[in-house]
């Protein structure tokens, strides 16, 4: 676990005049266990995040880690709507941490069920409403709430299986879909419909085409979406979705 100073536009884009290097501080190792993901809590003042087996906090302040409690490490995890962690707990159900009580509760397990099925589904989200994202291994697609808990089926996406989701400050969900021809789709909450968006294809300074499942997408805040390909010449890739028009 490695920190480093936050770089604030414009100063972290490359100027004639050049800029300074701020050195990363080595926080030490979780457990000796390779880190998966991590996100801020709603208080922004600790980082959550999952090793291979354990769930673990961060100071933002004094950089102490805190092994958590045991829990299945693979895919996302996510904010919830009532400020909760969630990440995937096997095929079945959610574990949950509240955030405030992590110096004395372990994560609650098996927080809600649905058959997900075998693949690691990444949680999608990024709407300030918290509604987070999944997928089952069929390709359906689900929200879930804290209070409400998982949805109906809200339609399909185009291929299966279903890779990394997020969601823009609109509310539209973007992700990922299908192995070998990876196709990338957009889910409109107002209209209901999933679209079909095709492969990526970059024309900067030469034709390169995305069709591996995509390892990891993310909203920055800022309208773009960051993906990286999983691939042997894996590259991070900046999508900008069309901005539609706002409705009374």
């Amino acid at each position: 676990m490695v920190t480093g100073a936050l770089q604030h536009l414009p100063f972290d884009l490359i100027q004639e005049w050049g800029f300074s290097r701020t050195p990363f501080q080595d926080l030490g190792k979780v457990n000796d266990e390779p880190i998966l993901h991590a996100v801020a809590d709603s208080t922004q003042s600790q980082l959550v995040g999952i090793t291979t087996g354990h769930l673990f906090t961060v100071s933002f302040d004094d950089g102490k880690i805190e092994v958590v409690g045991e829990v299945p490490g693979f895919g996302r995890i996510a904010n919830a709507s009532k400020s909760s962690i969630v990440g995937q707990d096997g095929p079945n159900h959610l574990w949950a941490l509240r955030c405030w009580f992590t110096l004395d509760s372990a994560p609650r397990r098996q927080a809600t069920g649905r058959r997900l099925g075998q693949y690691r589904h990444h949680l999608g989200q990024g709407c300030p409403s918290g509604l987070l994202y999944t997928a089952d291994n069929k390709g359906s697609l689900y929200s879930y709430d804290e209070q409400r808990g998982f949805s109906a089926p809200l339609g399909q996406a185009t291929l299966a299986p279903v890779g990394p989701l997020a969601v823009t400050h609109d509310g539209r969900l973007f992700g990922f879909c299908g192995s070998e021809m990876a196709k990338m789709f957009c889910y409109d909450p107002q209209s209901g419909k999933v679209t079909n968006l095709g492969v990526a294809v970059s024309v900067l300074e030469r034709r390169r085409y995305g069709i591996r499942l995509w390892r990891c997408c993310n909203w920055p805040g800022d309208g773009e979406i960051v993906f990286g390909e999983d691939d042997d010449l894996g590259h991070l890739w900046l999508y900008f979705p069309r901005i539609q028009a706002r409705h009374a």
